[in-house]
């Protein structure tokens, strides 16, 4: 890869870091955003099944401000549920396959 790709090499660096420190994950770090890129980009790499979830919209003054998110959590009461909805939700990921994924397009970077 290029510059990008050594760019988001360090960035991830530093992530991987502040997991362990703060959460004492030291195996790697979690990967939400590419697994939503990649549910996108190719769907077969995940099994999904349909649950009922609670739902609620952030507002104002919570960091995650117009999202609408369902939990599998208990819902605190500072954010009531608003609804329930039946969503598909991946329950596992075809793990090597994501990773070839993931490598291949980090190193495509330019």
């Amino acid at each position: 890869g290029g510059a990008a790709a050594a760019w988001f090499a360090d960035i991830h660096r530093h992530y991987r870091e502040r997991y362990a420190e703060v959460a004492g994950i030291t195996a790697g770090s979690p990967l939400h955003d590419a697994h939503v890129v990649a549910a996108a980009l190719d769907a077969s790499l995940y099994t999904y099944a349909r649950k009922r979830l609670s739902g609620v919209v952030a507002t104002p003054g919570d960091p995650t401000n117009g999202a609408t998110i369902f939990d599998r959590r208990l819902v605190p009461q500072s954010r009531p549920a608003v609804g329930e909805a039946t969503v598909a939700v991946a329950v596992s990921v075809a793990a090597a396959r994501f990773k070839e994924l993931f490598i291949e397009r980090v190193a495509s970077l330019p």
